[in-house]
């Protein structure tokens, strides 16, 4: 299993061993990914449009003491069958036995959700620190691409004893 170190943004190979902590990021693929080829070859990967969402990742699982994340786009070298196919394969453990799952919603953006709002949903927003689920904002998480993929539902279940 390859995996990003969240600190220097670099792949780093695990094969068996003990278990590792790690994060795992859910997403929907889009027209400007980083893959491993970027991150290996070093050509310009933070020129890409997702590069944000690799950096985004790391620094929220650095946050919450994740040291590494996986994410398909990068950790996976598909320009081999044989690992490609592997991967496939062990998707559902790789989701299974992270720690954690961050979904990123790239079509969502949540200060649309609350313009979006009427003033009755908003009040009380202030008085719990800013953090609130109003309907509008709950319709734009429904609206997401996310909901409508099929991969996700392997993502979206919960690790056993948890």
């Amino acid at each position: 299993m390859r995996l990003l170190n969240t600190h220097t943004l670099q792949l780093e190979l695990f094969e068996g061993g003990p278990k590792l902590s790690y994060a795992i990021l859910s997403h929907t693929w889009g027209d400007d990914e980083v893959t491993y080829q970027d991150l290996v070859t070093g050509r310009g990967p933070e020129r890409k449009a997702a590069w944000s969402k690799i950096t985004s990742c790391c620094a929220r699982a650095r946050m919450e003491g994740y040291g590494y994340v996986w994410i398909d786009t990068c950790c996976i070298d598909k320009s081999s069958s044989a690992e490609l196919s592997e991967a496939i394969n062990s998707m559902f453990r790789f989701y299974q036995e992270a720690e954690v799952c961050y979904a990123y919603l790239a079509d969502v953006h949540l200060v649309l959700g609350l313009d979006e709002a009427e003033d009755e949903e908003l009040e009380g927003v202030q008085a719990t620190g800013g953090i609130a689920l109003v309907g509008s904002v709950a319709a734009a998480l429904q609206r997401s691409r996310w909901f409508t993929r099929g991969w996700t539902l392997q993502e979206l279940r919960p690790r056993p004893n948890r």
